[in-house]
């Protein structure tokens, strides 16, 4: 553990010198893709009458795919402040790029969800009334399903496993607030334990 501590210590470090952001980005996006994972599992898994809340879908993709891209804006902004309370020395540019190598653990996040998700619509069925090519209608549909499926052992199950990855994510997001600033581990954990625990609590609630 000592030695995977170090190695990642190491890593950071070296991104921190001489890493480029356009990287980190790459791995944000990839997890917006995996994220994005879980309306495909949906759309497959609802069978022939995918048809009828396939727009309703595609406006989740939307989401589903921009929530890491904002997250990582988002969690930039808030550490920077938080941090401002202890330090005055944290280097916005790099805790944006180091923060983006922190999502790597969350591509499992989101294809779990994916599994999870295409279990349990498998067995749904979409509402006669939905008004196909009308997004409101579909919406409703779509909202109507997942009121159907939530609470499902199989969903909560993978989204409490996937917000372990999220946890692990916590931690390189710990390291990488370090290597922006002056801040001892310490207190950049303290720093990061709040708005990694606010998501994990809100994507847990979500599926409840």
């Amino acid at each position: 553990m000592a030695t995977e501590q170090r190695d990642i210590a190491s890593f950071f470090e070296q991104e921190a010198q001489f890493g480029r952001t356009r990287r980190s980005a790459a791995v944000v996006f990839l997890t917006a893709l995996a994220m994005g994972s879980q309306s495909l599992a949906t759309y497959y898994a609802l069978g022939a009458d995918r048809v009828e809340v396939s727009n309703a879908l595609t406006v989740e993709f939307a989401y589903q795919f921009g929530e890491p891209i904002l997250l990582w804006v988002a969690l930039t902004g808030v550490l920077y402040l938080l941090g401002r309370v202890f330090t005055s020395r944290i280097r916005i540019g790099r805790l944006f790029k180091l923060l983006g190598w922190g999502f790597v653990p969350m591509i499992a996040t989101g294809l779990l969800g994916a599994v999870g998700r295409y279990i349990v619509f498998s067995d749904v069925d979409v509402p006669d009334n939905v008004q196909v090519g009308v997004l409101g209608s579909e919406r409703e549909a779509y909202a109507a399903m997942s009121a159907e499926v939530a609470g499902d052992p199989v969903l909560v199950g993978t989204v409490v496993v996937g917000s372990l990855f999220v946890l692990v994510s916590g931690y390189l997001w710990t390291v990488a607030l370090e290597y922006s600033s002056n801040l001892d581990q310490r207190r950049a954990g303290l720093v990061t334990v709040v708005p990694v625990v606010a998501y994990v609590a809100f994507t847990i609630l979500r599926v409840l």
